[in-house]
């Protein structure tokens, strides 16, 4: 298996690859649907459709205090709130999230051609370190994760990405993202990357041409199997 044809043009000059996490490599929405759902249903409150797209990006102690504000939990803290979440996603991270198709096999090919791999996401490490915990040599495929726990900003902030710079010792001119979502392909363009725009997620930045240099339905599309 090897990287397809326009994808090794897109890579001419790149030392590096920084993969966003949730619904990037990881199809972990439904994960996160299970988790932000089960405060709501717990009050008996409708859970908001939107909600999602809303905390895009946020550590998790910043979607809490958001949840709490917007939508009047009046009868917990911040980091209440984030505790429960972090006891449900730590099981469905551990157990039942995958990758999207193709994610892990082009991380393997991209590495075989000597370039370095990073992930920068909001994710919070210990969700990182539960779904990693199953899948020891494919965490060792990448040289940084960097988590919102990393860093002071969330994306569109491009703290994470220049972080992830830092520890790979590249320029952001060498580097090229990986991103679902408007927030995360604002940071990327702001920390002076090239970006690709994943259409894997739960809200695909298809209306942001301007913030990506490539497009992907997923991560399959972009290799080629060696006969």
């Amino acid at each position: 298996m090897s990287l397809e044809a326009s994808v090794q043009d897109l890579l001419i000059g790149v030392r590096a690859i920084v993969f966003d996490l949730d619904g990037t490599l990881l199809d972990s929405t439904g994960a996160w649907d299970i988790v932000n759902r089960s405060s709501f249903l717990s009050r008996g409150m409708e859970y908001p459709s939107d909600f999602m797209s809303k905390i895009s990006g946020k550590t998790a102690m910043d979607a809490a205090a958001f949840c709490i504000k917007e939508y009047n939990f009046d009868d917990i803290t911040p980091a209440e709130l984030a505790d429960k979440w972090k006891t449900i996603y730590m099981e469905l991270f551990r157990t039942q999230v995958p990758y999207t198709p193709g994610a892990i096999e082009f991380a393997r090919a991209a590495k075989s051609r000597g370039i370095l791999l990073a992930i920068g996401t909001a994710c919070p490490h210990d969700a990182i370190n539960a779904f990693f915990s199953e899948r020891p040599h494919d965490r060792a495929l990448f040289d940084a994760i960097i988590s919102c726990d990393d860093v002071s900003a969330s994306k569109p902030d491009p703290a994470i990405f220049l972080e992830c710079f830092k520890r790979l010792g590249v320029n952001a001119s060498e580097a090229l993202i990986f991103e679902d979502s408007v927030h995360g392909l604002e940071a990327a363009r702001r920390s002076g990357a090239r970006a690709v725009a994943m259409l894997t997620g739960p809200h695909p930045p298809t209306d942001r041409p301007d913030l990506s240099t490539h497009v992907a339905s997923t991560f399959a599309e972009l290799l080629c199997f060696d006969q």
